[in-house]
């Protein structure tokens, strides 16, 4: 077994509402590289990109340090030189 050409429907013939046309479109499509990066592209990323126009980033020095708040206690676990400095030597 292998599908012929004339097992595949049209698109137009495809009703996204049948359990069994969504489950054999599923089964053709889901581990094509293109179609999932059209899928991400298309759907995902503006999605996304609509509540986050613009990329923030911090370093841990920077998100530990005096940027958000201004009294903090530590960190667990980080080694002392990777404190940030406003904490000082522990």
């Amino acid at each position: 077994g292998g599908r012929r050409s004339d097992d595949i429907w049209p698109l137009h013939l495809l009703d996204l509402k049948d359990n069994q046309h969504v489950t054999v479109t599923y089964k053709l499509l889901h581990q094509i590289p293109q179609v999932i990066w059209f899928y991400l592209d298309s759907f995902v990323f503006p999605l996304t990109m609509d509540h986050h126009l613009e990329k923030v980033s911090a370093s841990g020095q920077d998100l530990g340090g005096e940027m958000l708040f201004g009294r903090r206690i530590g960190f667990s676990g980080t080694p002392s030189d990777l404190l940030p400095e406003e904490l000082g030597q522990c």
